[in-house]
């Protein structure tokens, strides 16, 4: 059973506020982030924009907000509806899950560290590269891609009859999860309820990215097994704008605690059967 310590974590922003509940703000390089709350078009509500400056190769923008000091939730499921950004600058958007300090404790010039889904927009904004849905692991300032080897898994526009990429004129759903070293990510257009499709990394066609994180040593850094949850945005070659909505994330069952119900029930169906032989 979880925890009754840890609970579900929320925040639709309709407050006009992100101090209740508390985020903290990621606003390193001196380069002008905000924190914002105009109206979601789609119901009259606010949401919550993030903005930084694009910066240098050596000052890259960068930009986040996330619940630090909150409750640490190791397995997860996180939504945020995304409903806006400038398609002509390239950047990368979208959720970080189990959220480290940067190194030191404090925030800095580095990243903090964790697992990020995000959509990046490189070819609207500049017509090199493509559109593609990522998973990424944060270690000591440097994003790491990782889509477990399959680089061409999320590209949009890449494979024929997979869903046009998404744009800021329509508003998108990101879901994101993890269940110990495996993590997956969608994108579900919410004009119409189902998750988009892109490549699978082989040609073919899927609705979601997966990748896994061995950890040291034959990893990206250390396997992160816990931490706190939020928003997070880098420069691709311009200035990072999305206007995000609707937060959430749900601990899930542990997968040790999975296979312990599992167990349990085995056993009380023997237990069951039993009975009825005697």
């Amino acid at each position: 059973m979880l925890s009754p310590t840890i609970q579900a974590q929320s925040d639709n922003f309709n407050d006009g506020n992100d101090t209740t509940p508390a985020w903290t703000h990621y606003a390193a390089g001196g380069l002008g982030q905000t924190f914002t709350f105009p109206a979601n078009p789609a119901d009259a509500t606010s949401a919550y924009r993030i903005t930084s400056a694009a910066g240098t190769s050596i000052n890259p923008g960068r930009v986040g907000s996330y619940m630090l000091g909150g409750p640490e939730i190791p397995d997860f499921t996180i939504t945020t509806d995304l409903i806006d950004w400038n398609n002509a600058s390239s950047q990368n958007m979208g959720v970080m899950a189990r959220v480290q300090a940067p190194p030191g404790g404090v925030f800095g010039a580095s990243f903090p560290l964790g697992y990020a889904l995000v959509y990046a927009n490189r070819f609207s904004a500049t017509g090199g590269g493509t559109d593609q849905l990522r998973l990424y692991k944060v270690v000591a300032g440097t994003v790491g891609f990782m889509n477990n080897g399959l680089g061409g898994q999320g590209q949009f526009g890449v494979v024929a009859g997979g869903s046009a990429p998404p744009n800021p004129t329509n508003d998108y759903q990101l879901v994101f999860t993890g269940y110990g070293n495996v993590f997956t990510g969608q994108i579900i257009d919410k004009s119409t309820g189902l998750a988009m499709t892109f490549n699978n990394g082989l040609g073919g066609l899927t609705d979601r990215i997966v990748a896994s994180d061995p950890g040291v040593p034959s990893g990206f850094g250390p396997l992160y097994t816990t931490g706190t949850y939020g928003y997070f945005g880098f420069v691709g070659a311009g200035a990072i704008d999305p206007t995000f909505d609707n937060f959430s994330v749900v601990p899930e069952p542990s997968s040790l605690t999975i296979a312990g119900l599992g167990l349990a029930g085995f056993f009380a169906w023997n237990t069951r059967r039993l009975k009825r032989s005697l």
